[in-house]
């Protein structure tokens, strides 16, 4: 038999499990037990037995209830008698992460029903083994940043434990958190040499992934570039420059610029030898009135890592007859709310609009879809 309970009877069913004060719940009063056959935690999709058995007195139960309260509704089930004070009921595979079962009498010479016990039961899956283990240390972060895959979803408090071993010293330490984590470098004060490897646990097992062996001096990221703005030079061939700052402190590290028209799919890649790197520009000749985005970054000579790009910088080039000089750079924050406030007031299309906030700092490009050229990048604090 099923039929939805009020919100009334589901709190009155709760509240009878439990004795208030002032101070909130102090102790949980059943007059017997309720059991989960395999486990109170139980793997997804299994047939799964609820055992209730009843230490009323002065009661000669006629017939158990499971009330069973969860996120897909709330439900009241007929149980199976065993004997006078135990009933039986199996759930044929459970496919809720979390539920709250409730078992309750009906008693002879007794109206109403009357409280056994409860308990909470929860269905998931073990760990998937942690994949793709992964550190690095961004240059003037002062921490060691360690991401990995999960996995699939288990549907159950999955905890990481993220070791760090020396492996000059032998000394390990252990880092407990749910997803990623950042360590600071300041700890790691065991030489530079370590063994990395994550475990994954939860009510259903236990997976460690394989170990990650670095060095801290080999996994430093240089910081990315800043692209502070364009200008187009009337040429005997249009030219378009592109400015950019390089932030890193880093030796040994390489530059590339990317660029495609916004509408392409493709990029172009150039790599910024050190003399384009010291100057700090970079010259393309572009298609007129054409919109393209631009991207830089620096890596560390023969390191695997540090494949990111810098925020996007959007400028369109001049139309053919259109002035030339004027040179695009980041706009200030005041220009920035400004451009805002016009483009909420008046009803003009822009083909390109993006405004985030993100680590503290305004990530803003915007160009109009008419031929007046404006653009504008503001990449980094």
């Amino acid at each position: 038999m099923r039929k939805a309970l009020g919100q009334w009877e589901v709190v009155m069913a709760l509240c009878s499990l439990f004795h208030w004060s002032s101070g909130g719940i102090t102790t949980i009063t059943c007059s017997g037990w309720v059991r989960v056959d395999p486990a109170p935690v139980f793997e997804m999709g299994l047939n799964v037995s609820i055992i209730c058995q009843s230490t009323l007195r002065n009661c000669q139960p006629r017939k158990f209830y499971l009330y069973k309260y969860s996120q897909g509704g709330q439900d009241r089930l007929r149980m199976a008698k065993i004997n006078q004070t135990v009933a039986r009921l199996q759930l044929s595979a459970f496919r809720e992460p979390r539920a709250h079962v409730i078992c309750r009498a009906d008693c002879l010479r007794h109206s109403g029903e009357r409280l056994i016990c409860g308990t909470d039961i929860a269905s998931g899956y073990p760990p998937s083994v942690p994949t793709n283990l992964t550190c690095l240390i961004y240059e003037y972060s002062g921490n060691m940043t360690c991401t990995w895959d999960t996995g699939s979803p288990t549907y159950l408090d999955t905890k990481y434990t993220v070791h760090v071993k020396s492996l000059q010293t032998g000394q390990e330490q252990l880092y407990l958190t749910s997803r990623h984590i950042s360590i600071s470098t300041n700890t790691l004060h065991s030489g530079k040499t370590y063994s990395v490897w994550v475990q994954a646990a939860n009510a259903l097992g236990v997976q460690e992934s394989e170990h990650l062996q670095l060095n801290l001096d080999d996994i430093v990221i240089p910081t990315l570039p800043v692209i502070t703005g364009a200008e187009d030079r009337n040429t005997s061939v249009p030219t378009t420059v592109i400015h950019w700052r390089i932030q890193t402190s880093m030796d040994g590290v390489f530059c590339e610029m990317r660029h495609k028209a916004t509408a392409r799919p493709s990029w172009n890649v150039t790599e910024l030898g050190a003399s384009l790197a010291r100057m700090g520009r970079v010259e393309y000749h572009l298609q007129p009135g054409t919109a393209y985005v631009f991207q830089a970054r620096c890596r560390r000579t023969g390191s695997e890592y540090g494949q990111e790009w810098s925020e996007p910088f959007v400028h369109r080039t001049p139309e053919a007859g259109e002035p030339f000089g004027r040179f695009h750079s980041a706009p200030s924050l005041s220009s920035l709310l400004m451009s805002l406030l016009v483009f909420f007031r008046h009803t003009v299309s822009f083909p390109f609009f993006t405004f985030r906030i993100k680590n503290h700092c305004l990530k803003y490009f915007r160009f109009p879809a008419s031929p007046g050229r404006w653009s504008a990048g503001l990449g980094s604090s």
